[in-house]
């Protein structure tokens, strides 16, 4: 069940209780020892096996059949960074298309010519733009209307969405004149703002709204019918009513209803992210991002009500908040968040490059790349299949005129943006992937935890938080061998093939010398040139571990305590593409002293350097990685248990570790952070800063970080809590004490800026 949010005062009690709970809980690994600038002698010959890769391991291919499609990139030659939505413009061919520059907060409307590849900028407005979508006759008229939120430069609280009409000049050369705008229809809104559009075949514009906050329907917006928030919303733009923008059409099926507003299609959704007409079903098809458990698409039906927030989905979420005088209608397809975690929209396929979907609604999910197909005969869903695995970020999915699909990627890389689907080729036939530990090859005994001499151990200076499990891990590079391409900053890049074997274990709660048990064991691999995860579960004999199914498991442990064993989702979203996959392989994580045994510790990094593993990424190919000593006193993380370091090193150094795989520009948090170590203060985007994703039930005045005051800090709030809500979302069951007291001690040593007025934080 959804637990409520504690609070203010309850909720700092129980985060300075954390610090005595801690001692309750499993051992913590100890802190490990920072680097030093010492010369270790040349590593040791029980070490060149890594050098070799592990010829014995199986861990190839994937346990599951190939998707029968992948994705590839639709216009190489224009790299789209940062892509919100795009559409053909009617008639031209011509891309018309949202992207967020670097640094900017609101986005720009470009186009580009797919013959000449030429690229003009439309419009730039202080608004961010969501929605983009023709009129019907838009080839008589030039009119496209645009779904916004802003004016990106007022307060947060102080904006609105937005649905303007522009004219596009038939000239085809000019940009937008922004003295065309013609406004339809707003409402206040800072957070889940909807204003995806579509024109449906009866000529009427469907419009979404959200619930106009950023957690839990704080405002109770989502079943209220006096407002336009939470709602499709269906307008007559052609046919206005006198002084209005826009008339109400008569069957629409609140017209008639008391204090309800009349514009209101349907109702009860909580952020939907993208809308398509479906000309087969003659209905819209909304997708929509849940809270805490569950994502949703919707066929629409006229009049209902989709429960938010009483109901998240199909399931309860506040029961004892006012239900709207509809009952709640069930979604159409639903997703847990061991599978999806952002779904974005898509669209109805009607091309013929791929026949075989042809009719089918094809969406997918931001946060994982994954992509699924459904079809829905008008009473209920016929088919449904996951279709695709990427690791795009999915912002859209459109059709061309041919009726082909065409995706949006938010995510910043050489081929940028734009993508379509491709059919899989046929899988090359491999050895079955490994069901059991023992059949991986990685181990020469797996009873007694005796792992292949080709696996090199290795160690870093900021562990995970996984409930006081202590973790062991190890690097395999393929059996054929291989090169690690170095760089200074995120993960390093390393060859197909390659394994990173991960595994925890925990002490005995009651009895301190008895061995540690062996929980899991996570495997990373890097298999035709994507990185996938997956855990295998110990069993109580501890002699193996099976591999857990794509969803993933949960045990009960000793005190109700919950073991998470997460699903292939849930390790796609943090091992993403803005970390560049590996959290823990990275220079400031690896600049420290290992200790390999037989005697010999040294800097992991001059380790690698003097095995011949690395090449500098990026650089002429094969031209070697050099070790500096310069380099063991830079570019590494404080150990934030070390207290003879300053203070804002440690707090910033853990933030890093645990945040920034996620919270950084282009990442997959949404909530505009960037928590990379060395990052300005000013451009960290915490200080101060309203937060996107409500207060917690702190006070109106929280911020995320308020320096010297802990207590109103959301960000310190989060990191606290045990339920829903906290952050990291993933990983553990129980909040880290110790990183509960290092930021309550960062936040409020800070020095509090100057009074100023500023207006309140959303509820």
């Amino acid at each position: 069940m959804y637990t409520p949010t504690l609070p203010t005062a309850a909720l700092f009690t129980a985060a300075t209780s954390l610090l005595s709970f801690s001692q309750s809980l499993p051992a913590a690994p100890k802190a490990e020892a920072t680097p030093t600038a010492s010369q270790p002698p040349s590593p040791p010959a029980f070490l060149l096996a890594t050098t070799r890769g592990v010829g014995s391991s199986k861990v190839q291919g994937a346990p599951e059949a190939p998707a029968p499609y992948r994705v590839e990139a639709a216009l190489p030659e224009h790299p789209i960074h940062r892509l919100i939505t795009l559409r053909f413009e009617p008639g031209s061919g011509r891309l018309i298309y949202v992207h967020q520059p670097p640094s900017a907060k609101n986005t720009h409307l470009m186009r580009y010519d797919l013959q000449s590849r030429t690229v003009e900028k439309l419009l730039d407005i202080d608004e961010f733009i969501y929605g983009i979508e023709f009129h019907p006759e838009y080839a008589k008229n030039g009119y496209i209307y645009l779904g916004t939120n802003g004016p990106t430069s007022s307060p947060t609280p102080e904006r609105r969405a937005l649905v303007v009409r522009y004219t596009i000049p038939r000239t085809g050369t000019e940009p937008i004149d922004p003295k065309s705008a013609s406004e339809v229809i707003q409402w206040p809104s800072n957070g889940h703002n909807g204003t995806a559009l579509a024109f449906g075949s009866d000529g009427m514009l469907y419009i979404t709204s959200g619930d106009g906050t950023a957690d839990s329907d704080t405002h109770l917006a989502g079943q209220r019918l006096d407002h336009l928030l939470a709602k499709v919303l269906r307008l007559d733009v052609d046919h206005p009513e006198p002084g209005k923008p826009y008339a109400v059409p008569p069957d629409n099926p609140f017209l008639n209803r008391p204090g309800v507003r009349a514009e209101t299609w349907a109702y009860g959704l909580r952020n939907p992210w993208r809308a398509s007409w479906d000309p087969t079903l003659q209905r819209l098809w909304v997708g929509q991002n849940g809270q805490d458990r569950l994502e949703q698409i919707y066929l629409i039906q006229k009049g209902a009500n989709y429960g938010w927030s009483v109901y998240e989905g199909s399931q309860p979420f506040y029961l004892n908040r006012p239900q709207g005088p509809d009952p709640v209608a069930p979604p159409t397809l639903e997703h847990q968040h061991h599978e999806s975690r952002s779904l974005t929209g898509g669209a109805i396929y009607t091309g013929s490059v791929l026949p075989e979907l042809r009719g089918a609604y094809v969406y997918g999910d931001y946060a994982t790349g994954k992509i699924w197909a459904a079809r829905h005969d008008g009473t209920q869903i016929t088919w449904h299949q996951k279709i695709a695995e990427s690791r795009l970020g999915l912002t859209d999915f459109i059709t061309s005129p041919q009726g082909e699909l065409w995706l949006a990627n938010y995510q910043s890389n050489e081929t940028g943006g734009v993508y379509r689907l491709a059919p899989n080729p046929p899988a090359t036939p491999t050895e079955p992937f490994p069901k059991k530990l023992s059949e991986t090859g990685l181990f020469e005994s797996v009873e007694s935890y005796n792992l292949v001499n080709a696996l090199l151990p290795f160690s870093v200076i900021i562990p995970e938080w996984g409930d006081g499990a202590l973790i062991r891990r190890h690097l395999g590079m393929p059996p054929e061998g291989g090169k690690i391409g170095f760089s200074a900053r995120r993960g390093w890049d390393f060859p197909d093939k390659t394994v990173i074997l991960q595994s925890f274990f925990l002490p005995d709660p009651v009895q301190q010398n008895a061995p540690a048990r062996r929980m899991e064991t996570r495997l990373l691999t890097r298999q035709k040139g994507e990185w996938a995860g997956y855990s295998y579960k110990w069993n109580r004999e501890q002699t193996d571990a099976v591999l857990v199914e794509e969803e993933g498991a949960e045990a009960l442990l000793e005190g109700g305590r919950v073991w998470r064993f997460p699903s292939r989702a849930e390790c796609a979203a943090c091992h993403n593409r803005s970390a560049n996959y590996l959290l823990g392989l990275q220079t400031a994580q690896m600049n420290r002293t290992h200790d390999y045994g037989e005697g010999f510790s040294g800097n992991q990094l001059e380790v690698l350097s003097a095995l011949g593993l690395f090449t500098n990424a990026g650089k002429a190919q094969n031209a070697p990685f050099v070790f500096t000593p310069a380099l063991a006193n830079q570019d590494k993380l404080a150990d934030p248990w070390d207290a003879s370091l300053a203070l804002s090193e440690r707090a910033e150094s853990y933030l890093h570790a645990t945040c920034s795989h996620c919270h950084v520009e282009s990442g997959g948090g949404n909530s505009q952070m960037d928590l990379r170590t060395k990052t300005p203060p000013e451009k960290m985007k915490i200080f101060n800063e309203i937060p996107n994703h409500g207060t917690l039930g702190l006070s109106e005045d929280s911020r995320l970080v308020v320096p010297g005051d802990a207590a109103k800090s959301v960000l310190l709030a989060r990191v606290a809590r045990s339920n829903e809500g906290r952050m990291p979302p993933l990983g553990s069951a129980s909040p880290d004490a110790r990183a509960v007291r290092l930021l309550y001690e960062w936040i409020t040593s800070l020095q509090k800026a100057p009074e100023s007025p500023v207006p309140p934080a959303p509820k």
